[in-house]
C-alpha cells in the first residue's frame, strides 16, 4: 500500500474523479478503478455516466460484487432500459437471495412471527343485520350504527348497496334499521359513511345509474348536510373524475383532513391512499398520495382515522395473512414508519376492510364465511406500534474533521427506496425524527467537493436517539492524503519469480498515473520474500522484486532520480508464517510483495 513517510506543506490537490479517468485511459486496469468511477457517478444521480464505468467490469464472468451488479441494474432500469435492468436484478436475486432490493415482492421470512406478536388480542362477535348478502362497514356517530348492506328486510328502494343506520346496543343487536338517504337521492350504491362530530356533515362514497356514453360506472365521494331531519344538498367532491374511482372516505380527529382510497394516475398500485384537506369554508386542497411506504404495487382501501391518530387500512400488497389485511401505522409518521399487520383474529387468510374503533371497541368487515360480513370487536390488549426515536449525527470531513455544511442526507429503506432527506446543518448536524427502531435503513450522503457517502443501518432499537457520525472523504484531496487512502495496494509476485505479473501491472497503473501528475513526487519501494528458502536466497530474491518494480516504472518514462527501492527478504512478515510454521498457499502470498511510500 502506498504510505507517506512525513507530513507535507505541498499545497497540490487532486480530484479524485479526474484522477481515475486518467487512470481509465491506460491499457491495463485494475477493476477497482471502473467500480471507484461507475460509484462516483451513481450517487451523483448521473447514471448514463455511471453505466459507461460499470459495464467495462461485466465482460468478467467471474465478476461478483453485488452492490455494483444492483448499481448497474439500477442506474439501467433509471435511464429506461428496464428488460437489461431486469437481467442483473435476477443475477443479483440469485447472488443474495436474502436481500430484499432485487425484489420488492420477495417476502421475509421473520413476518409470520411478527404478525402472531400482534395476534390474540381481541374477540369476534358477528352482527346480525337480518341482510342474507354483502354486508359491511361500520360507523359510529353517538347512538347510531351506519353500516352498508346489499339487500336488507327494511328496503324498499332499486339500490344495489344501500347506507343504513341502526341502534346498536352494548350486545351487538341492531334495532330500529332504516335507510340513512332517502331512497330518491340520486345515486345507486352507496357505502362508506363519516359523519362529523356535530352530525352535521356527511361524507359517503357512491356511483350513479348513469354516466357519460363510453366512461364505465366510477365510484365518488359525496357530502351531504344534514338540516334537522334528512340528508340534503347531496354534492360530489371536486376532486372526483369519471375516469378513475375515489372511495371510502375518513377523517381525521380534527376533521381538518379525509382520507380516502383512488386509482387515480400518478399512484402507486390498482388502488392507493390519499389526502386531502378540508380548509375553511369547506373548500378541499389538493389530493396528496400517501407515498410508498404506505401504498405498494397492489391495493390500498378503506382507511380508518383512530381518536389517536392512527391510520388503518386494507391491503394485499403488504405482508400479510390472506387476501385483504388490515395494517396499521402512525399518521404522523406516515413516510417511514413500520407497517404493522394487526394480526388475528382480526386478519384471515381471506378479505379483511373496513376497519374502525372507538376505544376499546370496533368494527371490521370479512367474508371468512363465504359473504362480507360485518363482526364486533372488544380489543382486550392494546396495538403497541414499534419503537420510534431519532437519528441524529454530525457529518465532518475524514482528514480535518472540519465539519460539512449544507450536505445532502438520504434516509433509504430496505429497498433503496428514498423515504426522507434533509440536509446537514452549519454545525455539521443532521437529524430524521420517528425512525422505526425495528426497520433496516441505508443512509446517503451527497454533497459538492466530496465523494459520496452510503452505508446500511441495522438495529436501531436502543431507547433514546440513535446517534450515526458519518466522516466525507473529500473529492478533492492533498496529493500525500490520496496517495495513502486511494492510490494503489501492494503488488504480489508468484513464487520464486521477480517478474511483474498483469495484476500487479493493473495496480501499477494507478501508481504510474499518480508519477505522472505529479512529477515533484518521488517514491520508494519495499519489496518481501515469504520465509521459503535460505535467509540469503529470500534477501537476494526481494532485491529484484525492487529492481523489478523500478525497471517498469522506468520503462514508463518516470525518471530513475524519483525512484528508490530495497529488498528486505523475509525480515518484515505481516503474518506468523516464519520459518518451519505451517501456513496456507494465501497465508505465504501476502508475504511476496512489494510496497510503496511517496516522498516530496
Amino acid at each position: 500500500m502506498i504510505t507517506t513517510n512525513h507530513p507535507t506543506d505541498n499545497n497540490s490537490l487532486v480530484d479524485v474523479i479526474a484522477f481515475y479517468e486518467k487512470v481509465a485511459q491506460k491499457e491495463n486496469i485494475d477493476s477497482s478503478v471502473y467500480e471507484k468511477l461507475g460509484d462516483s457517478y451513481y450517487f451523483k444521480a448521473h447514471y448514463k455516466k455511471a453505466i459507461y464505468w460499470y459495464s467495462h467490469l461485466f465482460s468478467d464472468t467471474n465478476y461478483e460484487n453485488t452492490e455494483i451488479i444492483y448499481r448497474y441494474a439500477q442506474s439501467l432500469k433509471f435511464t429506461g432500459n428496464y428488460k437489461k435492468a431486469e437481467s442483473y436484478f435476477e443475477w443479483f436475486s440469485q447472488l443474495v437471495p436474502e436481500d430484499m432490493r432485487a425484489n420488492p415482492n420477495t417476502e421475509n421470512e421473520n413476518y409470520l412471527d411478527r404478525i402472531a406478536k400482534n395476534s390474540n388480542r381481541a374477540t369476534l362477535n358477528g352482527i346480525n343485520t337480518n341482510s342474507n348478502t354483502d354486508t359491511f362497514g361500520g360507523f359510529v356517530h353517538n347512538s347510531d350504527f351506519i353500516f352498508t348492506s346489499k339487500d336488507h328486510q327494511n328496503s324498499n328502494n332499486n339500490r344495489t348497496k344501500t347506507l343504513y343506520q341502526a341502534q346498536f346496543d352494548s350486545i351487538g343487536v341492531l334495532s330500529t334499521i332504516t335507510p340513512l338517504l332517502e331512497k330518491n337521492n340520486t345515486t345507486y350504491n352507496e357505502s362508506s359513511a363519516v359523519i362529523t362530530k356535530d352530525g352535521k356533515t356527511l361524507y359517503f362514497c357512491a356511483n350513479d345509474k348513469k354516466t357519460k356514453e363510453g366512461n364505465e360506472v366510477v365510484l365518488k365521494i359525496y357530502r351531504a348536510i344534514y338540516n334537522g331531519k334528512k340528508w340534503t344538498k347531496i354534492q360530489e367532491l371536486p376532486f372526483n373524475s369519471d375516469s378513475y374511482n375515489c372511495a371510502h372516505p375518513a377523517l381525521s380527529p380534527d376533521e381538518q383532513t379525509l382520507y380516502f382510497a383512488s386509482d387515480m394516475p400518478g399512484g402507486y398500485g390498482s388502488s392507493d391512499i390519499y389526502k386531502v384537506s378540508i380548509n375553511p369554508n369547506k373548500i378541499f386542497g389538493k389530493p396528496e398520495n400517501l407515498g410508498k411506504n404506505i401504498n405498494t404495487y397492489a391495493r390500498e382501501t378503506f382507511p380508518f382515522i383512530s381518536a389517536n391518530n392512527i391510520l388503518y387500512f386494507a391491503s394485499d400488497g403488504h405482508l400479510g395473512l390472506g387476501k385483504l389485511d388490515i395494517f396499521a401505522v402512525k399518521t404522523k409518521n406516515l413516510q417511514s414508519g413500520e407497517i404493522i399487520n394487526i394480526g388475528k383474529p382480526f386478519n384471515s387468510e381471506y378479505d379483511d376492510f373496513a376497519f374502525s374503533n372507538y376505544d376499546t371497541i370496533g368494527f371490521v368487515s370479512s367474508n371468512r364465511n363465504k359473504a362480507d360480513k360485518i363482526y364486533s370487536f372488544k380489543e382486550n390488549v392494546p396495538l403497541v406500534l414499534s419503537c420510534n426515536n431519532t437519528l441524529i449525527g454530525t457529518i465532518t470531513e475524514a482528514n480535518s474533521y472540519a465539519v460539512v455544511y449544507k450536505a445532502q442526507v438520504l434516509l433509504l429503506d430496505e429497498k433503496m427506496n428514498e423515504i426522507d432527506q434533509t440536509t446537514s446543518n452549519s454545525d455539521g448536524t443532521y437529524l430524521f425524527k420517528n425512525i422505526n427502531c425495528a426497520n433496516k435503513y441505508f443512509i446517503r450522503v451527497l454533497t459538492d467537493n466530496y465523494l459520496p457517502y452510503e452505508n446500511a443501518l441495522f438495529s436501531l432499537s436502543q431507547k433514546g436517539d440513535a446517534i450515526y457520525d458519518i466522516r466525507l472523504a473529500p473529492l478533492v484531496i492533498s496529493v500525500q492524503d490520496f496517495a495513502k487512502n486511494y492510490a494503489t495496494e501492494n503488488i504480489y509476485f508468484a513464487v520464486n519469480q521477480w517478474q511483474i505479473t498483469d495484476k500487479a501491472e493493473k495496480q501499477l497503473n494507478i501508481l504510474l498515473t499518480l508519477l505522472e501528475e505529479y512529477p515533484w513526487l518521488n517514491i520508494t519501494i519495499k519489496s518481501h520474500c515469504d520465509s521459503r528458502a535460505s535467509n540469503d536466497y529470500n534477501m537476494l530474491l526481494s532485491s529484484k522484486r525492487a529492481q523489478a518494480t523500478i525497471n517498469w516504472l522506468l520503462k514508463k518514462g518516470i525518471s530513475r532520480s524519483r525512484l528508490s527501492g530495497k529488498g528486505y527478504g523475509e525480515t518484515l512478515l505481516i503474518n506468523q508464517c516464519s520459518n518451519a510454521v505451517r501456513c496456507s498457499e494465501a497465508e505465504h502470498q501476502a508475504n511476496r510483495r512489494s510496497e510503496f511510500t511517496i516522498i516530496d
